[in-house]
């Protein structure tokens, strides 16, 4: 059973806008560091999608975040990978909650977008496709990972310390928001999206506590939503097994070009998964 952490606190330290500050830029520093050692490799990995090496690169990305973020962590607010979330009681078992929770989402928003006839849908998978398929889920492992792992893992705690749990998960949902602004396609419902988002899974990772549902929630919705049903990734086309043609008319609902991430077909599903888990009668655990 899911339980639910009243007093869960990964983060200790004092001193208000010094340790906001630090946490937040600390933040940005780990992703730059990873993106200039991966850019630095120049044409080793190319900006070509359909290029095996182009989801290496972007698995490295994940991995060197995730390594950067765990060092960070110890280095700046002594927290070990436990206290990061990566909690070793039943983790095989609640990746698998996460791997469930986030592909029944993204299939719902698939369904409503199918049922509402804002999509046309091919089936586009060829043999050719098999290895770049495999690679793909497993940077989006990595990928959706990293991204726990910096936001919910390290600057969630960080902030919320210092500022509360509410304020810290609006505050770092921004931020998760603002560094996804400049993807292809944005528009102020994909903005709105990601920030719902950001605090779906940071109520899942209160409640849970640990980042292996939200890490697996994460990668399950981009792995689904880009490779299985073959829309945009916040912006981004992947190759797919089926491919989602968004009717233009009802981009409203099916995000259009930034993918089902921008339509309300989305936001729905969201609001509707935030209110499972908030009204969610979790057992409670003070230790």
């Amino acid at each position: 059973m899911i339980k639910y952490y009243e007093n869960f606190h990964f983060a200790e330290r004092k001193g208000f806008f010094r340790n906001v500050i630090l946490s937040m830029v600390a933040a940005f520093l780990f992703i730059l560091f990873a993106e200039l050692i991966i850019d630095g490799a120049g044409s080793l990995f190319p900006d070509d999608i359909n290029d095996p090496m182009w989801v290496v690169g972007n698995l490295l990305t994940g991995i060197l975040i995730i390594l950067f973020t765990i060092l960070g962590a110890r280095l700046l607010s002594k927290r070990n990978v436990v206290r990061l979330g990566f909690t070793k009681a039943n983790w095989l078992q609640n990746y698998g909650i996460g791997t469930i929770v986030g592909i029944l989402m993204i299939t719902l928003v698939f369904a409503v977008n199918f049922v509402t006839g804002a999509i046309s849908v091919t089936y586009v998978f060829s043999s050719t496709m098999s290895l770049q398929i495999f690679l793909m889920l497993i940077m989006f492992l990595f990928q959706g990972m990293s991204e726990e792992v910096l936001f919910r893992g390290y600057l969630l705690p960080e902030l919320s310390a210092q500022i509360g749990k509410v304020p810290g998960i609006i505050l770092s949902s921004v931020i998760f928001t603002v560094l996804h602004g400049m993807n292809p396609g944005i528009t102020f419902l994909s903005l709105l999206n990601l920030f719902i988002f950001s605090v779906l899974v940071s109520i899942v990772f209160y409640r849970t506590g640990n980042l292996w549902v939200v890490g697996a929630i994460h990668t399950m919705w981009n792995f689904f939503q880009g490779v299985i049903y073959g829309t945009q990734v916040s912006g981004n086309m992947t190759q797919s097994i089926l491919m989602s043609h968004p009717v233009s008319h009802l981009n409203i609902i099916n995000g259009g070009d930034f993918g089902f991430e921008g339509g309300l077909g989305t936001t729905v599903i969201y609001l509707i998964t935030i209110a499972i888990f908030v009204l969610y009668p979790g057992k409670k655990n003070n230790k």
